[in-house]
């Protein structure tokens, strides 16, 4: 593709769960991008959640009430992004939690390559992560970003986010969010959406566990973001 991709090109990018097979190269993907965008390198403490990608076990498991989402441009990977409980971080959980009525979903490791940035892509996976955190059940959702790059927050704020907090020293300043997930309106959207090619994602179906306590439901990939700067200290 000659120059940068258009929006119409990043419509169509298919958008899908990662399979077990990819772990390993959706973890190169992000910390290349994390290294790309922030400086920051590989630590153990910073990234096991990608390091579990690798192997198979981690929070973004369907069964644990996640998913990871891969968007491509043919066979190349573009983009990614991930969802999971917010249990998975009992500090961010306790923290908030009167912020939130029922299950919280939070999201993750949201990013795009460089030369497919600004071109739509980050709603997309974001319209995609809503989609499947309201078919797992959750009813809110939560994320963090960094202070010193507003054009992240503002991404965010688009995507309907607000500030909730905001803390650390000079530099590393975070800024934590949420939203309700509105679950009528996404499934009047998502059923337009499929018919209309706003999500082009290829389909397939798996089995979610909802995270409710209501029977799992049977739902496909759809779909792809702007890099999610403090989420480089996932564990």
């Amino acid at each position: 593709m000659l120059g940068r991709p258009t929006r119409s090109a990043a419509a169509h990018a298919t958008i899908v769960h990662l399979e077990a097979s990819e772990g390993a190269a959706l973890r190169a993907f992000c910390l290349e991008t994390i290294a790309e965008v922030f400086g920051v390198h590989y630590r153990t403490d910073w990234h096991a959640d990608l390091d579990a990608l690798a192997t198979g076990d981690h929070h973004y498991l369907p069964d644990a009430g996640g998913a990871f989402l891969v968007a491509r441009a043919g066979d190349r990977v573009i983009g990614c992004g991930g969802l999971r409980s917010l249990t998975t971080r009992p500090d961010l959980a306790a923290r908030f939690s009167d912020r939130h009525d029922g299950p919280v979903g939070s999201i993750w490791r949201v990013f795009v390559a460089p030369e497919w940035r600004c071109a739509g892509l980050g709603a997309r996976l974001s319209a995609a992560l809503d989609l499947e955190a309201a078919m797992l059940g959750y009813r809110s959702l939560y994320l963090h970003t960094s202070a010193e790059t507003p054009r992240s927050v503002a991404f965010w704020q688009r995507q309907g986010y607000e500030a909730c907090a905001v803390d650390g020293p000079g530099d590393d300043r975070t800024v934590h969010m949420d939203k309700p997930i509105d679950v009528a309106a996404l499934a009047q959207r998502s059923g337009s959406a499929m018919t209309t090619g706003s999500y082009s994602g290829q389909r397939h179906h798996r089995q979610h566990h909802s995270v409710d306590g209501a029977a799992p439901t049977s739902t496909g990939s759809v779909g792809s973001a702007s890099p999610q700067p403090r989420q480089t200290r996932a564990t």
